[in-house]
């Protein structure tokens, strides 16, 4: 039926990504893949020159899939949309989060207020990474919001503060001192589906400039 999908010859594995809004009480999905056939396939030679050529086709992947790829993604952002995200929504003729991201490029004394209003979706978060597209430490660090965790100001508009140093404010997005990096929003059934609105200022301008309350 609908839960079913095809796998092509020479799949190896399956990604799965699943979306949590209150990380106290989420709880992930319990997988497993069964066999339902019941052969085995069988297992290629554990020859010298297939490792080789393996470790050929992994280093390859890592320097232009994993680096090249991601440097020259951000290099077009960075020239095209300093300080703001790209005018443009991914993935919106899918059923999958429509995505859109932006380059930050931040002096020790700046901070960049992103602005959104509220999109009334199931799901919406925003994910710092690096400039080869990593995710930052989100365990320890506040480098992520969602639509749980973010306050949202009087005006009904949710405004985030990105900086290096901690403005004391509640919607503090952390950069762990990066001075250039990826921001990401991702929407999943939002009304109205919307790019993100961002003004550069100076962290010493005052209180009234930072987003949102002051934490307690």
């Amino acid at each position: 039926e609908s839960n079913w999908r095809p796998m092509p010859p020479g799949t190896v594995g399956i990604s799965v990504r699943e979306f949590f809004g209150d990380w106290t009480t989420a709880r992930r999905s319990r997988l497993r893949i069964d066999c339902l056939d019941g052969r085995v396939a069988p297992r290629p030679d554990a020859n010298a020159r297939r490792i080789a050529s393996a470790f050929d086709l992994s280093a390859d992947w890592i320097v232009e899939g994993a680096i090249n790829f991601w440097a020259h993604q951000s290099e077009k952002i960075a020239e095209a949309h300093p300080n703001a995200f790209v005018p443009s929504l991914s993935r919106s003729e899918t059923k999958l989060p429509v995505v859109t991201h932006g380059w930050w490029d931040l002096d020790d004394d700046e901070a960049l207020i992103i602005e959104l209003d509220n999109p009334q979706a199931q799901f919406w978060a925003f994910q710092l990474a690096t400039s080869l597209w990593s995710t930052l430490e989100f365990a320890n660090r506040q480098t992520s919001l969602n639509m749980t965790q973010a306050h949202r100001d009087d005006d009904g508009r949710y405004r985030l503060v990105l900086s290096h140093v901690d403005p004391g404010v509640r919607n503090w997005l952390d950069t762990t001192g990066l001075r250039r990096g990826i921001p990401i929003l991702r929407q999943y059934r939002a009304e109205p589906r919307q790019i993100p609105a961002t003004r550069r200022v100076k962290i010493d301008q005052g209180e009234t400039v930072l987003a949102g309350p002051r934490r307690c």
